[in-house]
């Protein structure tokens, strides 16, 4: 999920010395790899780009997502460890 791939592939990058990461996702999702990966890049040891790719959405994935995002906003990236 979000939250495992943020920690993983931060440690990743900062392992081998990379000092920027560009992660590309669904538009709609790009909100949410936002704040989870800023929990674990939060001491600025690489430079963070996110950039959204054109999907095609409807009213289920867009509602999904919102949920989601509320959830890991205010439970899960706190909760993490």
């Amino acid at each position: 999920g979000t939250l495992s791939e943020a920690k993983d592939l931060s440690d990743i990058v900062r392992k081998k010395g990379c000092n920027r990461l560009i992660l590309v996702t669904s538009d709609y999702h790009t909100r949410r790899v936002l704040n989870t990966f800023l929990k674990y890049g939060s001491d600025n040891s690489f430079e963070l780009y996110i950039y959204g790719s054109e999907d095609e959405k409807n009213i289920r994935y867009l509602f999904s997502e919102y949920m989601k995002l509320f959830i890991y906003d205010h439970f899960a990236i706190p909760g993490y460890s």
